[in-house]
């Protein structure tokens, strides 16, 4: 398995040497300790992630992530920042200028091993997205120059109306905008719940926290090739705006604003379904727990009769052997009265016979109940 490269760009020379002994083992490490020289290795070996100190002597490191956005080749493998600041502002900033995940100093190798081998999955599931899209975008901006651009909005809106959950939602509004050539995020809010999807799988930290800052703001926000729409259920972060195109650029803003609003709007219908689906549920389950509770007591009161009813028919037995002597019955008027109780005392036995019979009946009476309330 080929290794793969990481270029560190750091002015101390300390830090370079630890994040190269504590990499090297699973890395091919190159390290640069000026902003030029970073922007002169990146061109040269290629790397795979790059390591970036905001604080560089003689360019920022949000300059240099800029550049290296701006450049045609490799322009979007994964950049990591190093700095003493990670402060909301130094997140958005960095996250502005393309830059991908922020690791705080002094860092943990640990931290930034696993950050190194996030992002290099997510890059990979990354390139096979944007390999679909890029023939998915120019398809898309063929509709939207000839006019046919409503198909998608008229498909995304029938769609919409036909989702019960939240995911099943989502999945319409990624294939709209997979339609559109787009890579997004979306964020969905319900009552006091949030969850955060992603078309790429895992959303990088820093994304996560664009969602945070963003989702009070103002209902477009556009920042390098990045727009985030808002709404008071959803937000959606468009990662690859066609900024290079302002007419293609302007109209899919205006039909990701339609697009937003049917979502916000199917989100807040499905809400109140599901309100409404769980008051019912709620009131079902009273009414069977009150019809449970009925039964229960008819069960107890039937076993309380069926005791008191044998008790009874033994007491009477006990007493007619007790008593047979004083009616001065023959031999075989006693047989025939002692026939005539036994009898008895078997119908009686049979009307009570096992009560786990009347168990299973009760409970066959509740079940039936609660699928005819279809709970």
């Amino acid at each position: 398995m080929e290794r793969k490269c990481i270029l560190c760009a750091d002015s101390d020379q300390n830090t370079l040497d630890l994040l190269s002994d504590s990499l090297g083992d699973a890395y091919d490490i190159e390290i640069a300790l000026t902003g030029v020289e970073c922007l002169s290795k990146f061109a040269a070996v290629k790397p795979d992630v790059v390591l970036l100190d905001v604080d560089l002597a003689d360019l920022d490191g949000y300059e240099i992530c800029a550049r290296i956005r701006s450049l045609n080749q490799r322009h979007d493998i994964p950049i990591l920042f190093f700095s003493e600041h990670c402060e909301v502002e130094d997140m958005l900033n960095g996250y502005e200028a393309g830059g991908d995940d922020y690791i705080h100093k002094p860092y943990d190798i640990k931290v930034v091993r696993a950050k190194i081998n996030t992002h290099l999955v997510r890059f990979t599931h990354a390139m096979y997205l944007r390999d679909e899209l890029e023939g998915v975008t120019t398809t898309a901006i063929n509709a939207l120059i000839n006019t046919n651009e409503l198909g998608v909005l008229v498909s995304f809106t029938d769609e919409c109306l036909y989702t019960q959950t939240h995911d099943d939602l989502i999945r319409v509004l990624f294939k709209a905008l997979k339609s559109y050539g787009l890579a997004a995020s979306a964020q969905v809010r319900t009552g006091n719940k949030s969850k955060i999807y992603s078309m790429q799988g895992d959303l990088a930290p820093i994304e996560k926290e664009i969602f945070n800052v963003y989702i009070e703001g103002e209902a477009v926000i556009h920042f390098s090739n990045k727009s985030m729409l808002n709404r008071d259920h959803v937000s959606l972060l468009i990662k690859n705006m066609p900024v290079d195109n302002k007419v293609v650029c302007d109209r899919i803003t205006e039909h990701l604003s339609i697009i937003a609003n049917c979502t916000d709007a199917r989100l807040k219908a499905i809400h109140i379904e599901q309100n409404k689906a769980g008051h019912l549920r709620n009131l079902s389950q009273a009414a069977i727990d009150d019809i449970r509770g009925d039964i229960r007591m008819l069960e107890g009161q039937f076993k309380e009769f069926g005791q008191a009813s044998r008790e009874i028919m033994e007491a009477l037995t006990l007493e007619m052997d007790r008593t047979l002597f004083a009616l001065c019955l023959n031999e075989e008027q006693e047989e025939q009265l002692h026939e005539m109780i036994a009898a008895a005392q078997k119908d009686l036995n049979t009307i009570l016979k096992d009560e786990s019979e009347m168990d299973l009946y009760f409970e066959g009476i509740t079940q039936k109940i609660t699928n005819a309330l279809d709970f």
